[in-house]
């Protein structure tokens, strides 16, 4: 399958926080050059491909391309992050709910928490501790407010699952899959969790 150079080319340098002038010095080209390309306008030549699919594909180990892919290919409401909450990638499922950009967002820490999320999370040592407590599965419900952190117009009642990966070369990354359920189906509760002791 050929690369969406426009899409790989820009998720990059946004999750990077490149200018376009930085990248094309990168690359020794023009920073229209890199303008073109992020539009589709052009493609880069295959000398400059190959440099940049070693700078893309360098970044993301073979369990987070797999993560991302599954991500690509979900109508779901799915996420996912680095070890420090980096946004790698979003569903477009989950880009609607909330109504933002990925492409703005990459590379940033995830703005989007509830209070309720907070509180959930503190269960399980809070955001930074939930790898040092040996946490790789949790299961809870969730409510956002209308407009609570986020662009959403309703409050929204989410079944929220999340599993915690590490891969050989200790890169940790967080995949959460949510569904939505009626308001009334919520309950404010501990979450389930499964620690990497009672992995099977």
């Amino acid at each position: 399958m050929a690369l969406d150079w426009a899409k790989r080319i820009k998720q990059y340098r946004v999750a990077h926080g490149l200018k376009q002038a930085v990248l094309a010095e990168m690359l020794n080209v023009d920073a229209t050059t890199v303008s073109r390309w992020e539009r589709g306008r052009d493609q880069p030549n295959l000398s400059v491909q190959k440099r940049l699919k070693e700078l893309v594909e360098k970044d993301l180990t073979t369990v987070g391309r797999g993560l991302s892919d599954l991500i690509d290919m979900t109508g779901d409401i799915a996420v996912l992050l680095d070890k420090d909450y980096r946004l790698i990638r979003a569903s477009r499922a989950h880009q609607k709910l909330l109504n933002y950009d990925a492409a703005a967002m990459l590379g940033k820490q995830f703005p989007f928490w509830t209070d309720n999320m907070f509180q959930i999370l503190g269960h399980a040592g809070g955001p930074k501790g939930w790898w040092d407590n040996n946490i790789y599965r949790m299961e809870f419900m969730s409510i956002r407010k209308a407009g609570e952190r986020a662009n959403n117009q309703d409050d929204i009642v989410s079944q929220v699952r999340t599993v915690t990966v590490r891969d050989s070369s200790g890169e940790v990354f967080r995949y959460a899959l949510t569904k939505r359920v009626a308001a009334s189906a919520f309950t404010l509760a501990p979450p389930k969790l499964w620690t990497f002791d009672e992995a099977v």
